[in-house]
């Protein structure tokens, strides 16, 4: 949810998939790219597609624009710490 005045600097939005998402906001040509990481038990055809989406998605943008990659990193927790 973005508040009435972040709308109205929102240039454009466009989700690349269910993990990644791109929005590119007016202010100072900032784009936000937010990301759902992968656990490292996912299957390595997962892990690749997250991490060429994440690289396409850092691609697509100008070298002059300010790119922060704000990502959820699915960790697990565990009191069992001998692995």
């Amino acid at each position: 949810m973005l508040s009435k005045e972040v709308r109205k600097s929102l240039k454009e939005r466009e989700p690349m998939s269910e993990r990644t998402i791109s929005a590119r906001f007016k202010c100072q040509n900032t784009t936000i790219i937010q990301v759902y990481a992968t656990t490292n038990e996912a299957e390595e055809e997962v892990k690749d597609d997250y991490y060429h989406q994440l690289h396409t998605a850092f691609n697509k943008r100008k070298t002059r624009n300010l790119i922060v990659i704000v990502s959820l990193i699915n960790a697990e927790i565990s009191s069992d710490n001998r692995n």
